[in-house]
C-alpha cells in the first residue's frame, strides 16, 4: 500500500534495510532535473495511481464488490478509497446494496 501512495505522489520506492530486528525505511529527494528516467519514473505504478475513480467504475464493471475487494483491485488504502466511493457515490455513479456501515455492504455501477 505504501509503494502505491508514493508512486501517486512521484517519490521514489521505499528501501527497507533489516538490521539486529528492526527495520529502518529510507526515503529520498530526487533532483528531477539531473536524474535519470529510471530514477525519476515510479516502479510498477499502477493505474490507479493516476486514475482512481476510472479505476474503481471498472473494477464494478463486473459486478458488486466489497471494499476490500476494491482495495485490492485499485491499491488504495481504506482511507482513500471511502473518499472516492464517497464522490462516485455523490455523482450518482455508484451506490452501495446495503447501508454504508453495514459488514455486507458491497459498492455497485448505477443504472442511470
Amino acid at each position: 500500500m505504501i509503494s502505491a501512495e508514493l508512486a501517486a505522489a512521484l517519490m521514489p520506492p521505499l528501501k527497507l534495510t533489516a538490521s539486529a530486528g528492526l527495520f529502518s525505511a529510507e526515503l529520498r529527494r530526487i533532483d528531477r532535473a539531473t536524474a535519470t528516467s529510471a530514477e525519476t519514473r515510479p516502479s510498477a505504478t499502477p493505474a490507479v495511481a493516476q486514475k482512481p475513480v476510472e479505476t474503481i467504475v471498472a473494477a464494478l464493471s463486473s459486478g458488486p464488490k466489497a471494499t476490500s475487494e476494491l482495495m485490492d483491485a485499485t491499491g488504495l488504502t481504506r482511507s482513500t478509497l471511502g473518499n472516492r466511493l464517497r464522490e462516485l457515490e455523490s455523482r450518482r455513479l455508484i451506490e452501495p446494496t446495503a447501508a454504508r456501515r453495514s459488514p455486507h455492504v458491497k459498492w455497485r455501477r448505477t443504472t442511470a
